[in-house]
């Protein structure tokens, strides 16, 4: 393998350069990638195999960059990736059939290729396994591991096997891709259970990437992540940071901790106006009856935890209702 100076000294790998050029002659369609992550818009890959001026000028510039090959029809192979160390290659073959072309990543999992027969992308998360059809990238056996120095090496069979590669035994879930939009969404629900516990924007990133990596098959692009970020982190700094199917109400003690005891059904009123009108920024009235029949309160009471409420701020009359029949007050929160 070719190795280049970094400018410190130290010598790096160029699988890339070195490797890249023999799938290209096995009709794979590839790309540099630099760990997981494509360094060119490679969704064009997937429908057309690169050329030689294109190729020659990825070799110039992304001579130290991993080889990543699109999955699918154009390549005409479809990868079982399992990322579990602790599962063998002869386990998965009972699953998924025998094939004579076996890579081991560098995280100790394997790569078991097969010919593409109409598989899509699909993330099977409890076995820590992902199949990789139409629409996915894997990466290339001799590419680097930059932070471990671990490559994807041949673990069964060599390059020539991509010639002779069998059938995978048909799989129920293997057959689903992702859309851009579960993939977004799938990353949104993710991040926003995992960033309560992100003490800064960074550490979320770091995490929306590592699943980005590991978890969507492809992965998105950077912008797309960075928008997925953007929005997860604009409602933790919010408040408004709820749980995927839940209805959450955020309630800042310090702010209501002086009237809340004053009068606790005062409490209870704002819970259920913040459960019924937090999301629309609409103006609503504060109906006697309907809390009559819901909580059994009088019109008394409902008057007396309105009152409180506005007297500390927490809503605002916006029409003081009572000039004809039918004319209500309406409020806002505040």
């Amino acid at each position: 393998m070719y190795l280049s100076n970094n400018g410190a000294g130290t010598k790096v790998p160029e699988p890339f350069r070195t490797h890249a050029g023999k799938y290209l002659d096995v009709d794979l369609s590839i790309f540099p990638v630099r760990g997981k992550k494509p360094l060119v818009n490679w969704k064009k890959w997937q429908s057309k195999i690169v050329g030689t001026n294109t190729f020659n000028r990825w070799l110039a510039i992304h001579p130290a960059a991993n080889i990543g090959i699109a999955t699918g029809e154009l390549s005409g192979i479809t990868v079982v990736d399992s990322d579990n160390p602790n599962t063998t290659p002869i386990e998965l073959f009972a699953i998924y059939g025998e094939t004579p072309l076996v890579i081991q990543t560098p995280g100790g999992g394997y790569h078991l290729y097969y010919r593409h027969n109409g598989e899509g992308c699909k993330r099977i998360a409890d076995k820590r396994i992902d199949i990789k059809g139409q629409g996915g990238l894997v990466v290339a056996p001799e590419s680097v591991n930059s932070q471990t120095g671990k490559r994807y090496r041949y673990y069964i069979g060599d390059i020539m096997e991509f010639e002779n590669l069998p059938l995978m035994i048909p799989q129920a879930e293997a057959y689903q891709c992702f859309t851009n939009g579960e993939r977004n969404t799938a990353l949104y629900n993710y991040l926003r259970a995992e960033a309560i516990n992100c003490p800064t924007v960074e550490e979320l990133r770091n995490t929306a990437d590592n699943y980005n990596n590991r978890n969507l098959t492809p992965p998105l692009d950077d912008t797309e992540v960075q928008k997925v970020i953007k929005s997860v982190w604009g409602y933790k700094e919010a408040g408004r940071l709820f749980q995927a199917g839940k209805q959450s109400i955020v309630l800042e003690i310090d702010k209501i901790k002086d009237w809340m005891c004053k009068y606790p059904p005062a409490l209870a009123l704002y819970v259920d106006l913040k459960r019924c009108h937090f999301r629309s920024n609409k103006t609503f009235a504060i109906a006697s009856k309907g809390y009559d029949k819901r909580l059994g309160w009088s019109d008394k009471k409902v008057a007396k935890a309105r009152d409180v409420l506005l007297q500390y701020s927490v809503i605002e009359c916006v029409h003081k209702g009572g000039k004809y029949k039918g004319d209500v007050s309406l409020y806002i929160l505040m």
